[in-house]
């Protein structure tokens, strides 16, 4: 093993804490009665736009069961 000096390294730790904000990592929820796109968004600071962009959501919304992605 060899010691780089002055070499940046990032290291990412999944906290499970829905505020964190990684660019690159998705969270999965998946839906469950009374869940609607605004309680999610406020859940994982997020916006109902980008909750519809990432899971490709028209104007049908969200299921009981379906698994969707937060980022």
């Amino acid at each position: 093993m060899t010691h780089t000096p002055n070499r940046e390294v990032t290291v990412t730790i999944a906290d499970g804490n829905p505020t964190s904000k990684n660019s690159n990592a998705f969270q999965y929820h998946q839906i469950e009665k009374g869940d609607t796109l605004y309680n999610l968004s406020k859940k994982y600071n997020t916006s109902v736009d980008s909750i519809k962009t990432i899971n490709n959501l028209g104007d049908e919304g969200i299921k009981i069961g379906q698994t969707i992605r937060i980022q």
